[in-house]
């Protein structure tokens, strides 16, 4: 990112055809979408929808849980305390953890930023109790007695790891002798006016108006649960993901501290190279990679009970984007992305590459060789008696090699498979099939989302589909 802040307003069509892109989400099925935009032609928030009791209309100025992007918060808050010598990032976790009843798994600070110090996440459990009580303020005694034993040695494998995060707040803690909603708040918001974001618990509530989720769109917390004890999704769940996935914001004061996060004005430039440093599936340090918006777009997604969320940064456009979405089965990624398509008319997220959509709507079977690039999402739509833990390793950036009208597939879940399509109107079909010729599916182009399904048959050693995955597409030259 480049230059201060901007702080004036996108000019008036480009608002308008991001303002509609909102408005489509919403039509679509969604119940709300809450976004901001920030580039070097000025900045830009908006809603729409429904998200609070009696038919409010969301607004662009409501707060949100922005659950797991609090990752990039705690990163940068423990990087301020590394520039201080406050922290050693080589240093045993567990020598900023005294007095706690912690394992810390002899992982080290750096480790346990990268999400490679062993631990596992928090057992789906434990949200029961979570639950039950949403006005419950969660003592950091009992947020560690959740903390379950680490699954592998630290520095040997990654692991998404809420509980990590929970001990690297606690040394926060331990370092500054604050609570760890005042440390954020003394070092990573008020010195550039976040007012807006908020570290949620009793001494720190979260103003209104709130983006609550309606009827249908709550997922495991009751409606009636949602902002008691001023916070979102309530008092108990934040107080229990503290810093890990704990934090509150409105839409533009996250698009903000984005900018200023990756235009060096909160952390010394070594530091923000520190936490961009990335393994090879693209995990950073509280930022990861985004694919879905191009090679050099970064970020983090968040989601709760009735919340999804995205920051994504793509410091090559000198663009920030946040997307808002109250309900926790919403692709706030390709929601996103048509938000980032619309910042430049009718071009394609990721420049110098052309939409897929575009290509297969041509009618020329031609037009789409080359390297089709797509990410899918885990969060099928999965019926047939599946579970979500049955699709696991279909997720990830998928490649498809087309040549002469036939396709050659690589994924994450399994080898190559070879395909082969025929035209079908605006879109591609593709029959595919494993050994013996146990599945059968469709593959279809709309736009820029790729659509999957395929059908069991007789004699298919996975019977966990038919289910539909949807992807955001990105064909790349040559």
């Amino acid at each position: 990112m480049q230059g201060a802040l901007p702080t004036t307003a996108i000019d008036q069509p480009t608002s308008a055809r991001l303002q509609s892109v909102l408005d489509d989400i919403v039509a679509g099925g969604e119940p709300d979408a809450i976004a901001a935009v920030i580039t070097p032609d000025g900045t830009w928030a908006g809603a729409a929808g429904v998200d609070g009791p009696g038919g409010r209309a969301a607004t662009a100025h409501d707060e949100f849980a922005i659950a797991s992007i609090s990752k990039t918060f705690t990163a940068a808050l423990v990087m301020h305390l590394a520039e201080q010598g406050k922290i050693n990032l080589d240093r045993p976790l567990a020598s900023y953890l005294q007095g706690a009843d912690a394992n810390a798994n002899n992982a080290t600070v750096r480790q346990a930023l990268a999400m490679r110090g062993g631990f596992g996440d928090t057992a789906p459990t434990v949200f029961d109790e979570v639950y039950a009580d949403p006005t419950r303020a969660w003592t950091t005694a009992e947020v560690v007695s959740k903390i379950g034993p680490p699954l592998t040695p630290a520095g040997t494998e990654f692991h998404y790891s809420n509980p990590g995060y929970k001990l690297l707040g606690l040394a926060a803690e331990q370092v500054t002798g604050k609570s760890i909603s005042t440390a954020m708040r003394d070092a990573l918001l008020d010195p550039v006016h976040a007012d807006g974001i908020v570290m949620q618990d009793p001494d720190h509530l979260t103003p209104q108006p709130w983006a609550l989720p309606l009827k249908n769109f709550e997922g495991p917390l009751a409606l009636t649960s949602y902002g008691k004890g001023s916070a979102l999704p309530c008092m108990s769940d934040a107080t229990f993901s503290r810093n890990a996935a704990g934090m509150a914001s409105d839409a533009a004061s996250l698009a903000r501290w984005g900018w200023l996060l990756f235009s060096n004005q909160i952390l010394q430039p070594q530091s923000l190279a520190t936490m961009m440093t990335f393994d090879s599936d693209g995990h950073g340090i509280g930022v990861d990679k985004i694919p879905e918006y191009g090679p050099a777009a970064y970020g983090f997604s968040g989601s709760k009970p009735g919340y999804h969320s995205v920051l994504a940064v793509l410091p090559e456009r000198n663009t920030v984007m946040v997307m808002f979405i109250n309900n926790a089965d919403s692709d706030e990624l390709t929601a996103g992305g048509k938000l980032l398509d619309a910042l430049q008319g009718t071009q394609p997220t990721s420049a110098g590459s052309e939409s897929a959509g575009a290509l297969a709507a041509r009618g020329d079977q031609s037009a789409l060789d080359g390297v089709l690039r797509f990410a899918v999402d885990e969060r099928e739509l999965l019926d047939g008696g599946a579970s979500a833990s049955d699709a696991k390793g279909n997720a990830g950036v998928w490649q498809m090699q087309v040549k002469d009208g036939a396709a050659e597939v690589t994924h994450p879940g399994g080898p190559p498979g070879s395909w082969t399509f025929t035209f079908d109107g605006p879109g591609v079909a593709l029959d595919f099939g494993t050994d013996g010729g146990a599945l059968v599916g469709t593959y279809a182009i709309d736009g820029d989302n790729v659509r999957f399904r395929w059908d069991v048959h007789a004699g298919d050693p996975n019977p966990w589909i038919p289910k539909v995955l949807f992807a955001k597409a990105v064909r790349l030259k040559g």
